[in-house]
């Protein structure tokens, strides 16, 4: 496998091969949302606001992203990111002096 794909990347011009890292790296975000989302489609295509038929082509790199695409992207990977750091960290405020002085 790994041959062949060493073939695949040697054709590439630098342009092509720096596509396909974005690519790569997009689809690995959308394989990670899919995956939060429990891999549920329907939220899935929710989420990113697209036709459930496009779904396949979508979420395994065959299709033309668009700006508002990788901001949708962005967007659930910083909203799933912050419900993980809430359930994992707990903070608790203490009162400061400021806060419990006389007024």
């Amino acid at each position: 496998m790994s041959k062949n794909i060493g073939k695949i990347i040697s054709q590439l011009t630098d342009l092509e091969f720096r596509q396909m890292q974005h690519y790569v790296q997009i689809v690995g975000w959308l394989k990670g949302i899919f995956e939060h989302c429990d891999h549920d489609k329907d939220k899935f295509c929710a989420i990113m606001k697209i036709n459930p038929k496009i779904f396949n082509r979508y979420i395994s790199g065959n299709y033309n992203y668009k700006i508002i695409d990788l901001v949708r992207i962005e967007n659930a990977r910083y909203e799933f990111y912050q419900e993980e750091l809430k359930k994992a960290v707990k903070i608790e405020l203490k009162p400061t002096e400021i806060n419990n002085s006389p007024k």
